[in-house]
């Protein structure tokens, strides 16, 4: 079996843009959306990011800028406090342990 790096550059931090120059700092969860785009929880940046298939890593909820809380809301007016599992509802929306 080989183990490939998808995304990020080894080095721990938050940066959005092409999977080989994106940052991540503890990804934990996975889980596919209905679109494609492979969703990560990265813990630490107490944040969801989006892998698409074309390689781009935009964050999509919450926001390692703003102090980790427990808020609901949609993008990045939600806030986690480091967010691990993930899975799709039925529906499209993303479910997030945290």
């Amino acid at each position: 079996t080989e183990v490939l790096t998808l995304a990020g550059n080894g080095t721990a931090g938050h940066k959005d843009g092409r999977v080989e120059e994106a940052m991540f700092a503890l990804p934990h969860g996975v889980v596919y959306d209905k679109k494609g785009n492979l969703i990560v929880a990265d813990t630490y940046n107490d944040c969801l990011r989006s892998i698409s298939p074309d390689g781009e890593v935009t964050t999509v909820a919450g926001s390692p800028y703003e102090e980790p809380d427990l808020v609901d809301g949609e993008g990045t007016f939600a806030r986690f406090y480091s967010p691990m599992s993930l899975d799709l509802h039925p529906s499209g929306d993303i479910i997030v342990t945290d």
